[in-house]
């Protein structure tokens, strides 16, 4: 069996999207997964699965085991939010916004951080960025963090423990668009600091 997680297919906003591996299982070894936590709250627990009937039966008992389940309240507003169109209408919102906030991003880095090498996501709501082996993300997170500016160094996503670490992560859909900029300018100016010893 293939656990097939596509939580963040919903915000791709660049390129087609690839086809979910579900989508092609004709032989019903693929379970499908999906939630509506990043997209819509995280705070409602609601997500979903795809799977054949007999394994629906069996992670619904298990899931009896674990938790008892999200409120029927929060599950029939869901039901009633995308029945209504509503959540299609909002998708293609938040798309829109996660490109024009990508854009911005990519802009301010090419501007004021051309050292680090990325690639343009194609969606979801962060860019991945390496420097060369002498900038220390670590360093360059505590000093953003003193400066009001939240970014994540890349040790937390890496199996490799080592001192140094060249590469971040810079969310950008929790920040108002007009902040990009200024946020980037002011991290670029905190890059000399930074330097492995």
């Amino acid at each position: 069996m293939i656990i097939e997680d596509d939580y963040d297919a919903e915000m791709q906003y660049a390129g087609r999207p690839s086809p979910a591996l579900k989508a092609i299982d004709h032989d019903r070894r693929v379970i499908y997964i999906g939630s509506l936590s990043k997209t819509l709250s995280p705070g409602l627990r609601i997500g979903y699965i795809v799977a054949p009937a007999e394994v629906v039966v069996r992670l619904r008992v298990l899931r009896r085991l674990m938790i008892r389940h999200p409120a029927t309240n929060n599950q029939l507003a869901a039901a009633l939010f995308i029945s209504h169109g509503h959540y299609d209408r909002f998708l293609h919102q938040m798309r829109d916004e996660l490109a024009r906030r990508a854009a911005l991003l990519i802009a301010a880095v090419r501007t004021h951080l051309p050292m680090m090498e990325f690639t343009p996501p194609d969606g979801g709501s962060a860019l991945w960025g390496k420097f060369t082996p002498d900038i220390n993300t670590r360093l360059l997170r505590q000093a953003a963090f003193e400066q009001g500016i939240l970014i994540e160094s890349g040790e937390a996503f890496s199996l490799h423990d080592t001192d140094n670490f060249n590469c971040l992560r810079l969310g950008f859909s929790s920040i108002q668009a007009e902040r990009i900029e200024p946020g980037i300018q002011a991290l670029a100016a905190l890059l000399p600091r930074c330097r492995s010893r």
